[in-house]
């Protein structure tokens, strides 16, 4: 199962589970109760006159380390304060069956605390987008690195379920396109307002202006296949960015609507595609396309 315990009551995302996933917690209760069989067994059959040693001190610390470790990763904190009292017994030599109570009471511990953890199942189509997320994104995580976070998080917010903040974060991700393309063009806002500042509205019509304008490359460019292939691409990419302003952009940044799950991998699907295929030719340092007219 995909799913992991959060830290302090918080929803872990797929990368946390990544790290540390529901499998290590088990392994780790599993190694507990097999150390407490045998201890049980130690007491039981009267070895070494019924004490540790160092020896047996040093195995068992050696299998608590990695209980330890994810006990710690998760936050757990009834677990913390038993693991202190573990850690005096395994230093010092103690009866083997104070020893097995010992890691019984880390046991009880660790599943009380994880009856008040929160854990969440990714549907396995959903989980698999978020684990094949740099695959599928390679070409504008290359091209765009600072948007790697924002696509991450709108794929892991369609795969929790919240398709409208899947949207908002696809809308940032199409942001770093969108400035990108406005330095490749060296647009300038009035007032020397930065790139970042300026609303989409205003951007695209200042790139429109160059390429369709008075003296854009429609109008100016010599004829041919080059200048078909430049207005292909600016006129192409300015079509998306005005359907995603008018469809999402616009919508979502000012609360007018949600979006359910069906409009949210729609636009997960356009963005990622856009992105790609922009990323080919511009990224977030790009210089102006030399385009030979």
């Amino acid at each position: 199962m995909s799913a992991a315990w959060g830290a302090r009551g918080r929803l872990w995302n797929l990368l946390d589970m990544i790290n540390c996933n529901i499998g290590a917690l088990v392994s780790a209760m599993d190694v507990l109760r097999n150390q407490i069989k045998r201890y049980e067994t130690f007491q039981s059959d009267g070895i070494n006159g019924g004490y540790t040693n160092d020896a047996s001190r040093e195995a068992l610390k050696n299998n608590v380390d990695f209980v330890v470790r994810e006990c710690r990763r998760l936050n757990l904190d009834k677990s913390e304060a038993r693991i202190q009292r573990l850690m005096s017994v395994i230093l010092l030599p103690s009866t083997f069956e104070n020893t097995a109570n010992q890691l019984k009471a880390l046991l009880d511990a660790i599943e009380d605390d994880i009856k008040t953890e929160r854990f969440y199942h990714y549907p396995k189509n959903k989980g698999m987008l978020t684990l094949t997320f740099e695959a599928d994104w390679s070409k504008t995580i290359q091209a765009f690195p600072t948007a790697k976070l924002e696509i991450f998080d709108a794929v892991d917010c369609f795969g929790l379920g919240h398709p409208t903040a899947a949207v908002f974060h696809l809308m940032r991700v199409a942001e770093y396109g969108l400035r990108a393309l406005a330095r490749e063009r060296k647009v300038t806002l009035p007032k020397n307002k930065p790139i970042e500042w300026g609303t989409w509205q205003e951007i695209l019509n200042k790139i429109d202006e160059g390429i369709n304008g008075r003296i854009g490359i429609a109008k100016t460019a010599k004829a041919g296949p080059v200048k078909d292939e430049a207005l292909a691409f600016y006129n192409g990419a300015l079509g998306h960015f005005l359907f995603f302003k008018d469809m999402y952009r616009n919508m979502v940044m000012h609360a007018r609507q949600r979006y359910d799950e069906l409009q949210a991998e729609i636009a997960l699907n356009h963005v990622r595609e856009f992105m790609n295929g922009l990323s080919l030719r511009i990224n977030e340092t790009s210089r102006p396309i030399r385009w030979r007219f």
